[in-house]
């Protein structure tokens, strides 16, 4: 099964970009600090077809030294999404020794996960703990599955509106819509910007906190 979620998620994704000329492509650059401390960088490209399907790749590092001990965090994901759904999903982590390999794949109204080679299922309107978009309006101020897209772990999440902010975004002021994820270890505080695209993530992890923040977008 998990070779043939990646297998789906490689055609989907070849179908995705296959078409320079319709497709719009951005790279988002993203700083990583623990606890106030510079601890690594988070980076995502982004291409968007005029079909619906949206193609976004990730890839993040963090090495933070605690005590005597260096903590190593890496991840690489590639998400594959038309109209608001998940079509297919993979991604690879390392978390201070331990790895993970996810694959997930739209299967009829639900959506298929693989994890380190074991399955479930969940709705096929499941949100990634990646956060770079927002779900469609009706999930908002809603109950949301969410899956972890470092370990795949299925959480269930709520998405709720806190309210509109002005934030400083790459040396830059700007409108932002500010929302708070519930349901997991610890809440997670999010804002997007007027394209509902991520700008800011902050949480606590493990007792530190996580801030990932927006430095620079190339289009």
């Amino acid at each position: 099964m998990r070779g043939r979620s990646l297998m789906v998620l490689g055609t989907l994704f070849l179908a995705a970009v296959s078409s320079a000329a319709t497709a719009e492509s951005e790279v988002r650059e993203f700083t990583i600090h623990v606890d106030g401390k510079h601890a690594g960088s988070y980076q995502m490209t982004i291409t968007s077809r005029d079909t619906g399907v949206t193609v976004m790749s990730g890839k993040a590092e963090v090495r933070l030294k605690v005590l005597f001990k260096t903590y190593v965090y890496t991840y690489d994901g590639t998400e594959v999404w038309k109209h608001h759904r998940l079509e297919g999903f993979r991604s690879n982590s390392f978390d201070d020794g331990k790895r993970f390999q996810v694959a997930a794949e739209a299967a009829g109204k639900g959506l298929r996960v693989s994890v380190n080679g074991s399955e479930y299922t969940t709705r096929g309107e499941a949100w990634l703990t990646s956060y770079w978009h927002l779900p469609e309006a009706k999930y908002r101020n809603q109950p949301i599955p969410l899956v972890e897209a470092d370990t795949g772990k299925l959480i269930n999440g709520r998405l709720h509106y806190i309210g509109a902010e002005r934030m400083v975004v790459g040396g830059e002021t700007h409108s932002c819509q500010h929302y708070r994820v519930t349901g997991g270890p610890s809440p997670v505080d999010l804002w997007y910007d007027t394209r509902e695209r991520l700008v800011r993530q902050d949480y606590m992890d493990d007792g530190h906190r996580t801030i990932l923040q927006l430095r620079s977008v190339r289009r």
